[in-house]
């Protein structure tokens, strides 16, 4: 029973997984892929930079 179940849950988290890569791809199809990368590189990567340098010039400013 058990071994049933896990199978049943592998089975679907790949089916899952693929509805879910379908999705995605579909929707950067549908949108510019341009704004997508740009959106990501504005809200992902340098925001935590910048915070990532304002920590070390704080940490910089006490020593």
């Amino acid at each position: 029973m058990e071994v049933f179940l896990m199978k049943e849950m592998m089975d679907y988290s790949e089916v899952y997984k693929v509805r879910w890569a379908n999705l995605l791809s579909s929707e950067l199809k549908r949108r510019h892929f341009h704004n997508f990368i740009s959106f990501q590189r504005n809200h992902i990567a340098l925001e935590p930079q910048s915070q990532l340098m304002n920590m070390f010039r704080r940490l910089f400013r006490k020593s």
